[in-house]
């Protein structure tokens, strides 16, 4: 079997090296760099590599691999190739709906992390800053994830589940290490009726500055702000909670809201005690009746302390996260690498050290 699939591979190769003959003379837009064959002969070709080079570049944080980085990038994009051979084989590949829904736990889990719901706007833009992918790539790392999980899971079953919880003395030792990372800000629950006044005139903004104003007058005469918020917010998703800005706490950091609503409109809030409504506020967008439903000031978290006001995980149950999640990636890198090594040994693999040269980035780029 090995035999045939050595000399179906070199059939391949033949093949690929006459079409690249046939360009001579001509930039070459697709010369083979490697081939695999596991199940199946498989090109790698230039403009493949330039692409999963590329993406290796940027989640890196650099726009180009280095030169002597050329061949253990290969070698990653042939692991990648083993890897989907064997989940092809084994039918692992998953449905697109499977995508889908693991992608929809991942940004759950980022969700509860920052303690807001995302745009898929700022969704995207939180995926592209953190990993340097494209939405098409990020899917593509992801298909490649779950091809990943199920291979180990048939070819090392239980190996993945062996690992043991942290035990309180490792989660303890985390904690004095890292104590630092546990200092929670100052925090304000704020509420706000809000009169959009962005992407207006200036007849326009200023007739919801005059909206404003009289829904305040109500809120003097005692009008409800539950009732005002119904009535008046131009906030949507507020409106029927109560009016709360993003259904999170507000940082006095916080990067987002100083983005969205101004660095002034973060320091009014602070400025405000609990129960202070009688005064607006302007933003970048618009007009605010703000109340301060809470305040929680700056303070160290306890490990028996939630790592936000409103999440059900305690410190302790994120630090046990965090370090079971590490020695579950030390364990998954190891049964990996142990089934990669057996893959390789069962495949054909050919490189073509001249063509990788000519497409990987020189020591003078």
């Amino acid at each position: 079997m090995k035999q045939r699939l050595k000399r179906a591979a070199i059939a391949v190769t033949g093949a690929a090296l006459l079409l690249s003959a046939a360009a001579a003379g001509a930039q070459l837009i697709a010369m083979p760099v490697a081939t695999v064959s596991l199940h199946r002969p498989q090109i790698i070709s230039s403009p493949q590599f330039k692409a999963f080079a590329g993406m290796t570049a940027r989640q890196g944080g650099t726009d180009t691999i280095p030169p002597d980085q050329c061949r253990p990038v290969l070698d990653a994009l042939i692991d990648q190739r083993l890897i989907e051979q064997e989940g092809a084989e084994r039918r692992l590949t998953p449905t697109d709906a499977e995508v889908d829904q693991q992608i929809i736990a991942q940004r759950k889990e980022i969700e509860q992390n920052v303690d807001r719901e995302l745009t898929d706007e700022l969704w995207w833009a939180l995926i592209g800053r953190d990993t340097g992918l494209t939405p098409t790539e990020y899917r593509e790392r992801i298909i490649a994830w779950i091809v990943t999980q199920r291979v180990a899971a048939q070819m090392r079953p239980g190996r993945m589940d062996a690992a043991q919880p942290p035990s309180e003395e490792e989660i303890r030792t985390f904690y004095d290490v890292n104590i630092q990372r546990f200092v929670q800000p100052d925090l304000a629950l704020v509420r706000h009726v809000f009169f959009q006044t962005d992407g207006l005139d200036a007849a326009g903004a200023n007739q919801a500055r005059q909206r404003a104003a009289q829904a305040l007058q109500e809120l003097r005469d005692g009008a409800s702000f539950d009732d005002l918020v119904a009535a008046y917010s131009d906030d949507p998703s507020s409106r029927y909670r109560g009016g709360e800005i993003g259904n999170r706490y507000l940082r006095r950091d916080d990067a987002a809201a100083v983005a969205t609503l101004g660095a002034a409109f973060l320091q009014a809030v602070f400025a405000m005690q609990p129960g202070d409504a009688e005064r607006l506020v302007e933003s970048f967008i618009g007009v605010h009746i703000v109340k301060v439903a809470e305040r929680t000031a700056a303070r160290l978290l306890t490990l028996d302390d939630p790592v936000t006001p409103r999440s059900p995980q305690t410190v302790r149950g994120q630090i046990a996260a965090v370090l079971a999640a590490d020695l579950q990636q030390r364990t998954a890198a190891q049964v990996m690498q142990e089934i990669i090594e057996e893959l390789r040994e069962m495949a054909a693999i050919e490189i073509m050290e001249d063509n990788l040269a000519a497409v990987c980035p020189s020591e003078a780029s």
